[in-house]
């Protein structure tokens, strides 16, 4: 539950500044971080409580992150806070019209869950957040919109946060940020980067996120395929997520993550670099 060191201070600072600047985008934006922060904290809670790695089921956890997105996304369209221009470039934008809700929904509890997927080896989430917080953040300050620099500020100051805790949580680790800490993450990149309409970068800069979550569900998928056509089900890894097959395949830990680290830095110099040319 280290996670509640991360998001609690983190959820006061956004409180103040809420208060302070009155905004409709940062009060939804703490309302839904708060949101999933709960979530989170059952989870951990109930498994501290019943002594195994079991809190929420996973139909529940899904069945509470629906809701909260679900919310989050009808006030923001209501209110025209969501884009339906995904953004590709300051020039050249890709209109997804209505399909802009199923979109933001993916983009929620997708992030959200990815990044809960990734937290598996000591520092690898923490580490892979700072590094997408500070790319994410770089990237709205890019915009020079003002009304969108305290989005800016709050990725940079969540990317220190995440920083930090690589003090107590790399290899090996004292502390564990569990769902407290992961769906919050998740979550909070995912919800910025849909009220500063920074989607696709956020695609590029999660590309870590995203692979760990497409190499579950290619394993789960492939295994119920070959199960059904062979009576003998099949797998593509090792071990799902990708981060424990790589450690079934005798790589110490600390080299994946610091591996996994690079190729993340290396995302978000791409996800820059295609902004300003594209």
């Amino acid at each position: 539950m280290g996670g509640i060191f991360m998001m609690v201070p983190f959820l006061i600072f956004l409180l103040i500044i809420t208060i302070n600047l009155g905004s409709l985008k940062l009060f939804l934006l703490l309302m839904t971080i708060s949101g999933f922060f709960i979530t989170g904290f059952l989870d951990d809670y109930l498994s501290i409580k019943n002594k195994k790695n079991t809190g929420l089921k996973t139909k529940e956890k899904f069945i509470l992150q629906s809701i909260i997105s679900i919310i989050f996304i009808s006030l923001a369209y209501e209110k025209n806070l969501l884009n339906p221009l995904i953004s590709v470039s300051d020039s050249w934008g890709i209109d997804m019209n209505i399909f802009i809700l199923p979109i933001s929904f993916l983009v929620l509890v997708g992030i959200s869950n990815s990044v809960n997927l990734t937290d598996g080896l000591d520092g690898l989430a923490a580490g892979c957040s700072g590094i997408v917080f500070y790319g994410l953040g770089t990237e709205i300050l890019m915009k020079e919109q003002q009304e969108l620099f305290v989005f800016s500020i709050l990725c940079y100051s969540m990317s220190g946060i995440c920083l930090g805790f690589l003090k107590y949580n790399s290899y090996p680790a004292k502390i564990f940020m569990g769902d407290t800490g992961s769906l919050s993450i998740g979550a909070l990149l995912g919800s910025i980067a849909l009220l500063t309409d920074s989607v696709f970068t956020l695609s590029i800069f999660s590309g870590i996120f995203i692979i760990e979550s497409l190499s579950v569900m290619i394993q789960v998928g492939f295994f119920k395929i070959t199960k059904k056509l062979f009576h003998n089900g099949k797998r593509i890894f090792l071990m799902a997520p990708l981060h424990h097959h790589f450690e079934l395949q005798g790589l110490k830990e600390q080299k994946i993550v610091e591996n996994f680290w690079k190729i993340n830095i290396l995302l978000i110099i791409l996800g820059i670099v295609l902004k300003i040319n594209l």
